[in-house]
């Protein structure tokens, strides 16, 4: 019970029939609405960290040879899969331009050096040419000139008579140029994947995850800008969208204690965060899916590193799946005397290259039953993830964690996952040396030849509670586990390192000035 005494009963009786309806209307029920309010008004229970992945411990370093085997590997196999890329791209530009926002509100930036470095920097943009044709070349030449800080901005991020970059979809922000041209993330993202997603027919299959409110422009931005890509990398491009359930949406609530609602008195419900994209994961079909996020994308002509290693580690992914099933198949034999000399090599499998260890009372059980608890781990969607050197960025990091049962196993984890008050706990968290750009192959798809319930190798306990800061109030927001970590808690996972190269995220506007974000010259 909360402390307060508010009980769930309480809930429904504050709940007009106007919130009912709208419950209705996004498929949440009143069961779920009492389960959120119970988790926003109690402490989240934190992971157990063994110890953070290394090099050698769960996580691997391809050699030369390693890496030209997996990506022949890839490529030979790749004619005959039906191989996807699943990009989530349902942010908005608003956060991309933030402290923009922030400098149009109070009149400029916060020194005269600032001001002048965003002049400077201005034409190095890939949408400064979509200012001019805007503004007219002279017009905004002399607003430059005449440091016109607020009436730029206001050019780029207003709808009105600008850009509106700052209320767009980001997947529409123009990143990149390719001499008197401009791409957007979509764009590149389609560009990407034509280099290693497409099949022996020609067929490149893509899949976007957009906001509700952003689908319309999307899909119609895909259809005028799909076919330049097309003639140039000779695919043709199979690209479906999908919303987010708003039956993942999640309630927040006040520093009083009571659902927060919005300006009108509605029920304030917002979108449950990356986890909540499982579903989305769930009702795709291919043989491996590639993930990526939206924003995490280089300029073709820095594309070399980060084709290579897709490739690899998509060989990898191909090599970890026949030896799980040929164990599998075995296992399920009945050659009784190779039985012992089996699962010896099987435990070693699941050990070494799924990065699960056994408790310890599976070592005293009878053959029968290790035979059994290994195909139960063999028997999970497996995915292999690219990790790359810890260089201070937030995000998630592989890390060794124990289960109520005693098991260890490597997963992707989030600072707020674990107890950072407890010095251990901590200690571990900040000797890790590596951290997940979200770059992933996976395969979801059973031994039995169907698509296995994603739902239950998530971590069904794991949430996120935090604090957001909306419209002058504090509010207590309750977010699902990431699609990346607690949402694929129970997967089996492999680790490879991949270079700092392959990792090239837009966080901030100025971000697109790095090396990456620009035409190589020469």
């Amino acid at each position: 019970m909360p402390e307060d005494g508010v009980d769930s009963d309480s809930v429904r009786k504050g709940l007009s029939q106007a919130d009912i309806s709208l419950l209705e209307q996004r498929s949440l029920s009143l069961e779920a609405l009492e389960r959120q309010w119970h988790l926003l008004r109690v402490a989240p229970s934190f992971l157990h960290l063994e110890k953070a992945g290394a090099l050698g411990e769960g996580i691997s370093r391809f050699s030369e040879k390693e890496l030209a085997n997996f990506v022949s590997y890839f490529e030979e196999r790749a004619q005959h899969l039906q191989i996807l890329k699943f990009v989530p791209a349902s942010g908005a530009a608003s956060r991309m331009f933030e402290a923009w926002q922030g400098a149009l509100q109070e009149g400029g930036f916060k020194s005269n050096a600032e001001n002048e470095r965003f002049l400077q920097n201005l034409p190095r943009y890939a949408f400064y040419p979509l200012l001019g044709e805007l503004l007219g070349k002279q017009r905004l030449e002399e607003m430059q000139r005449q440091g016109g800080i607020v009436d730029l901005l206001e050019a780029i991020l207003n709808k009105r008579g600008g850009l509106g970059y700052g209320g767009i979809a980001k997947a529409l922000v123009a990143f990149h140029r390719y001499g008197g041209a401009i791409a957007t993330p979509l764009e590149e993202q389609l560009r990407e994947a034509a280099l290693y997603c497409t099949d022996g027919n020609g067929y490149c299959r893509v899949h976007f995850t957009v906001a509700r409110e952003y689908k319309e422009n999307i899909e119609a931005f895909l259809r005028e800008a799909r076919s330049d890509l097309e003639r140039i990398y000779k695919v043709q491009f199979l690209v479906d969208l999908s919303c987010q359930s708003p039956a993942t949406d999640t309630i927040a609530i006040t520093e009083n204690g009571t659902l927060a609602r919005d300006n009108d008195g509605r029920l304030l419900l917002r979108a449950g965060g990356h986890g909540a994209l499982l579903e989305n994961l769930q009702n795709l079909r291919a043989d491996i899916i590639f993930i990526k996020n939206i924003d995490n994308i280089a300029h073709a002509s820095y594309l070399e590193d980060t084709i290579r290693y897709k490739k690899a580690v998509g060989g990898y992914l191909l090599h970890l799946l026949k030896k799980s099933g040929d164990l599998q198949s075995a296992l399920s034999g009945n050659n009784q005397n190779c039985r012992e000399e089996l699962i010896r090599e099987a435990t070693t499998f699941c050990e070494e290259s799924l990065n699960y260890r056994f408790s310890s009372s599976f070592f005293s059980a009878d053959r029968t039953t290790k035979a059994a608890l290994i195909q139960d781990v063999l028997a999970r969607p497996l995915r292999v993830c690219g990790v790359v050197p810890n260089s201070g960025e937030p995000g998630g990091t592989p890390c060794w964690v124990r289960d109520k049962n005693g098991a260890i196993s490597l997963q992707m984890v989030e600072g707020l996952q674990i107890n950072r008050q407890d010095p251990r706990q901590e200690a571990i968290w900040q000797a890790a040396e590596y951290f997940n750009p979200v770059d992933i192959v996976c395969c979801i798809n059973d031994p039995r030849g169907g698509v296995f319930d994603l739902s239950r190798f998530a971590d069904s306990e794991a949430f996120f509670i935090t604090q957001k800061r909306e419209k002058s109030r504090n509010l207590r927001v309750l977010e699902y586990p990431g699609l990346w970590n607690g949402a694929m808690a129970f997967w089996n996972s492999a680790f490879v390192e991949v270079p700092l190269t392959t990792f090239n995220p837009v966080k901030t506007v100025e971000d697109l000035l790095r090396a990456a974000h620009c035409e190589k010259q020469g």
